[in-house]
């Protein structure tokens, strides 16, 4: 690596403490590194020895650079956010603040989470792109497809991702 490069990643790393909330000071100077800070941001994301309570950090590190990279608008970040997403548990807050962190991201999560739609049938993963998609103000026949689908699955959360999304032609169904 080189020291530029271990600059960055050891900044980042201070994520990895004990904070259940990102402190402000700490948030600037990742928001301020910019893109540069996004790989070692994933490499702490996708490490799931760090997701554990038990873990140094409680847990928090990758909720932290989930949300950090849903600040910087991270492309790079959709996929291996899916695979989070669809390895994590609901109830977690990593799931969450990973769904939070898509729609911030917005339209360019289109296509990968369409992809990941059609590929997985868990009801719930299903539920949460649904959820992403109707948010993150893409207009596509896919996406209202996948929230009329949802309707007749599970018409509780449908109903507002159909209001989220805003397209009047799912007002008959």
């Amino acid at each position: 690596m080189s020291q530029i490069a271990d600059d960055v990643h050891a900044r980042v790393r201070k994520l990895i403490g004990p904070h259940q909330h990102l402190p402000e000071t700490l948030q600037r100077d990742m928001v301020s590194m910019g893109m540069v800070a996004i790989p070692a941001l994933l490499e702490i994301l996708q490490d799931g020895t760090l997701a554990l309570t038990e873990a140094t950090g409680g847990g928090f590190a990758p909720i932290h650079a989930a949300r950090l990279l849903g600040e910087l608008r991270a492309d790079e970040a959709i996929e291996p956010m899916l695979r989070v997403l669809a390895d994590s548990d609901s109830l977690d807050i990593l799931y969450g603040q990973l769904m939070h962190s898509m729609i911030q991201i917005g339209p360019p999560v289109t296509e990968p989470a369409l992809r990941a739609a059609a590929a997985d049938v868990d009801p719930e993963l299903q539920d949460c792109l649904a959820e992403v998609l109707s948010r993150i103000g893409t207009r596509d026949e896919r996406i209202l497809e996948l929230l009329l689908n949802q309707l007749r699955r599970n018409p509780e959360c449908a109903a507002g991702n159909l209001a989220d999304y805003g397209d009047p032609r799912a007002i008959p169904h």
